[in-house]
């Protein structure tokens, strides 16, 4: 059910740095931090989030939200939808084959995990998760040329865990690991600048850490100022198609796992 919130003015913009649950949270900074209206059924410390574009803040059940993030099939179900409402949505594909990978389907994570890498090439932990889904599907011969294709492109982006992820998988199928794969590349780095692990390149780095933690330092140090931006956009999405509730601990960890993985740092 949704309720019109009071805008509270003395409340200043969630710049990403201050969260309900630790302090420390990394929710969007198209976020803005409502007052409750008197008199409604929800705890005086609950807050709302009005998301750019959106226009209307819902109060989700904080039960049928635990349902979400533990039971599979919803989760699918979920991942499903948000798929669909924007199809060109790498990460809801992405997030749509893990879950089924969760589920034990296998031939449906395939497909999804695919649809995942033609949106987003360089979305090198999607190429492990569908060699992986392959291999339970018993198609080792698509799995070793996608783990080809993955240690490429993680070669390429200088994307060193999962380089290395991807070339202990390919030891364990017997498969000999290319030559490139051992080299080592070196990117020149100017001040201000950072080499990008989303989009493997060197471009200006945000003026600071989005926000005050451990999290936060490692964005700023791996994340170019545009790819942040990139991800404001579509963490708002995530948070209004999963429907997460900013006061639940465990919606805040299932946000971070989005933001890191279209982040690549995960």
């Amino acid at each position: 059910m949704c309720n019109e919130p009071t805008w509270n003015s003395r409340v200043r913009p969630a710049i990403g740095k201050c969260g309900p649950a630790s302090g420390n949270s990394a929710w969007p900074a198209a976020m803005w931090t409502w007052s409750l209206p008197k008199n409604t059924p929800h705890s005086p410390k609950t807050s709302a989030t009005w998301s750019a574009g959106a226009g209307k803040t819902c109060w989700p059940d904080r039960h049928s939200e635990h349902s979400l993030m533990t039971d599979p099939q919803t989760r699918i179900e979920q991942f499903r939808k948000m798929a669909e409402a924007d199809p060109q949505n790498e990460l809801g594909h992405f997030s749509l084959g893990r879950a089924y990978m969760d589920a034990e389907d296998f031939e449906a994570a395939a497909v999804s995990l695919r649809r995942a890498i033609e949106l987003a090439p360089a979305l090198t932990r999607a190429y492990q998760l569908l060699a992986t889904a392959l291999l339970k599907c018993n198609r080792r011969d698509e799995a070793t040329r996608t783990l080809l294709d993955g240690l490429k492109v993680a070669h390429e982006r200088g994307d060193f865990m999962p380089k290395k992820e991807i070339m202990t998988m390919l030891g364990d199928l017997g498969v000999e690991v290319p030559e490139y794969a051992r080299q080592q590349q070196e990117l020149k780095v100017g001040e201000g600048e950072v080499h990008c692990k989303r989009c493997n390149q060197v471009r200006p780095r945000m003026p600071k850490a989005p926000f005050k933690n451990a999290q936060g330092q490692q964005i700023w140090e791996n994340v170019c100022a545009a790819c942040w931006r990139e991800w404001i956009g579509m963490g708002t999405k995530v948070i209004n198609e999963l429907r997460l509730p900013l006061s639940d601990p465990q919606a805040q960890k299932i946000y971070d796992a989005h933001m890191l993985e279209f982040l690549n740092l995960k």
